[in-house]
């Protein structure tokens, strides 16, 4: 998190250096995620990532103090999103927008964070056009393309020649089919079927059969961190694809720590790139797992949500 942190104390920072001889202040941060539901370990990362930071760094800058406020948002919704947005910045006064794991929660704020004039940092949301909708956006995650370029390079330089994209139908998703298509097809390789699945699907046998009626020796596959990746590879396992020699990549929400040990056998044989691991070797990702474990008893959250703010 120390990126992102790094990102609002130094805008709340500037703030308070225009505030001049005012006095001490509290610049209010408001950060809307999932904190309970089936996607409630992102919002759990989120807040972990914010209290490590602060531990390390303090809770004020200058004579000013930072505060957090929290919003749940369990799902993808992007009225409710707008609202809490809504609330946070008229009720609560909040000079910062933060969070959001959906891309369609993110692309809701876009004409309040316009009106308001403050900032808004997006903690996850992944598609690359969020921040083509307001110059006010700040991103400190990803973008799909970032992850799946040279993983369909790698896929073509191992001989694969077919391949089949499967994807939540949503921005990450589209961004995640197009990035594959065109990488892979520019390296000699052709998509031969592109499959779009409902964000909210939890039966994946038709998509399966799909990917095996196809003649594919591979599947690019991406679906957002959470129950659906557990189920779609799961699935893969049990509809007999692994057994059939069809090879499985994507980008890393599909292998996330946390859901290795769900995952047992199924996991065995996928190929997926990404831009963290609470494994890399490094002397600061050592030192920020090691804190997570001072402070919260366990590294079992540790995760690109909450790691990759590093």
């Amino acid at each position: 998190m120390t990126r992102t942190l790094r990102t609002l104390l130094g805008a709340a920072f500037g703030l308070a250096l225009t505030a001049g001889s005012a006095g001490a202040a509290t610049i209010k941060v408001g950060v809307v995620a999932p904190f309970s539901g089936p996607y409630g370990v992102v919002g759990k990362t989120f807040r972990e990532a914010i209290e490590i930071y602060q531990a390390e760094h303090g809770k004020t800058v200058g004579n000013d103090t930072v505060e957090f406020i929290y919003k749940d948002l369990d799902q993808a919704n992007p009225a409710q999103s707008k609202a809490l947005s809504q609330e946070l910045i008229v009720k609560e006064k909040v000079s910062f927008l933060a969070g959001y794991f959906f891309t369609p929660d993110a692309l809701a704020v876009a004409p309040l964070i316009d009106e308001a004039n403050i900032p808004c940092v997006i903690f996850n949301a992944a598609t690359s056009a969020i921040t083509e909708k307001s110059p006010r956006y700040v991103r400190t995650s990803f973008t799909l393309w970032q992850n799946t370029v040279p993983l369909a390079e790698y896929m073509a330089k191992q001989g694969i020649k077919k391949a089949v994209s499967a994807v939540s139908d949503y921005g990450p998703g589209i961004d995640g089919e197009t990035a594959f298509k065109t990488t892979f097809e520019k390296h000699g390789g052709t998509v031969v079927d592109t499959i779009r699945m409902p964000m909210k699907s939890n039966d994946f046998a038709p998509f399966m059969q799909r990917i095996k009626d196809s003649g594919a020796e591979a599947v690019y596959a991406f679906l957002p961190a959470g129950p659906s990746t557990l189920a779609f590879a799961k699935a893969f396992n049990d509809t007999g694809l692994k057994a059939a020699g069809i090879k499985f990549f994507g980008p890393g929400d599909l292998t996330q720590e946390p859901d290795l040990p769900a995952l047992g056998d199924a996991a065995l044989g996928i190929t997926t790139t990404f831009n963290y691991s609470r494994a890399h070797d490094s002397a600061k990702n050592k030192a920020f797992v090691a804190k997570h474990k001072e402070m919260f008893g366990s590294t079992d959250t540790v995760t690109f949500q909450l790691g990759r703010r590093l």
